[in-house]
């Protein structure tokens, strides 16, 4: 699944002021409860419900902090309802205390909520989504990123460069034999 899928520009917000990890919570859910509410509900229920983005995140972060250290962090969670995986991005204008194991003020969170339906399928998108929020070259451009557009523009980027065709000589060795110069 390609990053601007999961992270589309509507989901970005870059230079966010907020002052812990409740209110990212609360902001990643107001971004994202549109794509996960339950159709069937009234719209009374739905008022009366908590956003179940924002519960769903909670939930998931009293089993485990989801720190991943350098000031990144990527809180999951699972909703009973949705077709597809989607995420925020929150790009901090300042750290906030995120009880990190490496005490680092965390200030860019990629967070990602996964209908229960396709929690199997996405098992081996997790470990690679972690490995690339842990890349510092990765990281940098985001950080260094001045506007959403910004953003998702390294996104880009990135889902470009793992599209790639590899070529020949980029997947298979060069073992052939060089024939010798013949004589005249």
């Amino acid at each position: 699944m390609k990053l601007t899928d999961l992270f589309p520009l509507n989901h970005i917000r870059q230079g966010i002021a907020c002052a812990s990890k409740k209110r990212a919570f609360e902001l990643i859910g107001e971004i994202l409860c549109n794509e996960f509410t339950d159709e069937t509900a009234s719209e009374t229920d739905t008022q009366a419900q908590e956003n179940p983005c924002t519960e769903c995140l909670f939930a998931r972060e009293k089993i485990g902090n989801s720190a991943l250290g350098g000031g990144v962090a990527m809180p999951k969670g699972r909703v009973e309802v949705g077709d597809k995986p989607l995420g925020a991005i929150l790009q901090l204008n300042q750290g906030i205390d995120y009880d990190a194991d490496d005490n680092r003020e965390v200030d860019l969170i990629f967070s990602l909520i996964i209908p229960a339906s396709l929690c199997e399928d996405c098992s081996a998108l997790l470990p690679k989504l972690i490995a690339l929020f842990s890349d510092k070259a990765f990281i940098k451009q985001i950080r260094a990123a001045t506007s959403a557009e910004e953003i998702f523009a390294v996104l880009q980027t990135q889902d470009n460069a793992l599209d790639e065709p590899q070529t020949a000589s980029q997947t298979e060795p060069q073992n052939e034999p060089q024939s010798a110069p013949q004589g005249e």
